[in-house]
């Protein structure tokens, strides 16, 4: 049977005022797991991209790639401890950030999944393959579970969800249940497209965009979509023509996106990645993310709707 999208008054957070936000790609590499952990840090030191709220009490980041963690070399070994991933105490960890200024101190929780998970099964034993989807209910059920319990422990929360590529079934799931929990001025779902320049990657996304809205009827005029193009490549340095206005250059490649949407309605977002982030990720020039958390703050120049 399909997915309905009925509302239960008892999954409804009566008195809630966050957000929760799903970055997802269709296809990897796409930098989502750098935005999520931008818009995390970002709502930290108060540097969001919109600015017409209050600070958030809570930031939580949580890693939903059920393949394994692609996030655990991104942080310290003694946070990514087994002991300490989600899948195996449904809780985060605390881990605490600190800018270069060393004045600003803010605690992020990330949520991690445990790499072995897809040979695991329900049971914790390895080698199960055929035990993945019950292992994938249980995990659907604790995530479930967590984010409500954390709305209603402390209503002024962000919870950012780094999905795996592709839009699984699994997070589709979890996406419908948040899109219950929600009610007009108090706990909002935002969706987050991630997509590089490339011709191909931007067609991709539109048109699975488009496909999902299929699967998603019930919830039309409820959705909030974003599409992320992540400019890792500086197009503005690319122009061959410099007579050209980049933002007139930006604005044909948005209304040609546009064009292409025909039921999905989303916004467009152009997205600069950051040089030091860039470099910091190079292959034996790795860098923890706690060792450089000002190089994920958003600024009006490295994000903006377009």
């Amino acid at each position: 049977g399909g997915l309905t999208m009925e509302k239960n008054t008892e999954d409804v957070l009566e008195e809630t005022k966050g957000k929760i936000i799903f970055v997802n790609s269709f296809q990897g590499g796409a930098g989502k797991t750098t935005l999520s952990l931008s818009y995390c840090i970002s709502a930290l030191f108060d540097a969001l991209p919109w600015k017409n709220r209050e600070k958030y009490t809570n930031v939580i980041y949580m890693d939903l790639d059920i393949l394994g963690t692609g996030t655990s070399y991104l942080f310290d070994d003694k946070y990514t401890k087994e002991k300490k991933y989600f899948n195996l105490t449904k809780n985060a960890v605390k881990i605490p950030l600190h800018l270069k200024d060393g004045v600003r101190k803010e605690f992020l929780y990330a949520a991690f999944l445990e790499p072995g998970l897809k040979n695991s099964s329900s049971y914790g034993e390895p080698h199960f393959i055929n035990h993945q989807n019950i292992a994938q209910t249980t995990l659907k059920e604790n995530v479930l579970s967590f984010i409500k319990q954390k709305f209603s422990e402390v209503p002024e929360t962000l919870l950012v969800l780094d999905c795996a590529p592709g839009f699984s079934d699994f997070e589709q799931e979890i996406l419908l249940e948040c899109y219950k929990m929600v009610k007009k001025d108090v706990l909002g779902v935002q969706e987050d497209y991630v997509t590089t320049l490339d011709h191909a990657h931007i067609h991709k996304c539109v048109q699975c965009l488009e496909d999902s809205v299929n699967g998603f009827k019930k919830l039309s005029s409820e959705r909030t979509m974003n599409i992320i193009i992540n400019d890792v490549q500086n197009y503005d340095g690319w122009l061959k023509d410099k007579t050209k206005d980049a933002d007139e250059e930006w604005n044909r490649i948005k209304e040609d996106v546009l064009g292409q949407l025909k039921k999905a309605d989303a916004k467009i977002w152009r997205w600069r990645y950051s040089e030091n982030v860039a470099m910091s990720s190079v292959y034996l020039n790795g860098e923890k993310v706690e060792n450089h958390p000002e190089d994920y703050l958003f600024t009006g120049e490295k994000f903006k709707e377009i």
